[in-house]
């Protein structure tokens, strides 16, 4: 490519112009929902895969640390991105939002996902223990499961 050539398609790159080779990429999720536990670990993937079966090469980041990819580069016919989420510096009732973004000679493509870190609650014979007013109400109404139940609290 001679260097006015070379000139033009910086230009056109500066303007927001992108050549993809034809076809698309086609994803096994739209969006991720998780629910977790503080300090909670989990591994999952999606897979992506050209909807005509030709190879394609991708970069996949993630907008937030909590959720982290195995590897950044992937080529193939149908690939599948592992990722892990680690919600150990998480408070319960945190929110994470990000998204996936993944970069291909197919195009651009976004996949959000959305962590909230839940509660953990305890089950006695009056329902779930969510907090201290629950443990006072089993305390008034069965004395000796409150005190098995602290007992085996305490231990963590």
């Amino acid at each position: 490519m001679t260097k006015a050539g070379e000139s033009d398609k910086i230009a056109g790159y500066i303007a927001g112009e992108f050549e993809y080779e034809g076809g698309s990429l086609v994803f096994s999720c739209s969006k991720i929902e998780l629910e977790l536990l503080q300090g909670e670990t989990v591994t999952d993937s999606f897979t992506i895969k050209e909807e005509s079966d030709k190879e394609f090469h991708a970069r996949i980041y993630s907008s937030n640390l909590v959720m982290k990819c195995d590897k950044e580069k992937y080529d193939g016919r149908e690939i599948t991105v592992t990722y892990k989420t680690d919600t150990a510096d998480k408070l319960s009732g945190d929110v994470i939002k990000g998204e996936f973004q993944i970069v291909s000679d197919m195009g651009e493509y976004v996949i959000p996902y959305v962590i909230t870190i839940r509660h953990e609650t305890v089950d006695s014979s009056i329902g779930n223990i969510k907090n201290l007013f629950h443990f006072a109400n089993l305390a008034k109404t069965d004395w000796e499961e409150a005190a098995r139940l602290f007992e085996s609290l305490r231990r963590f």
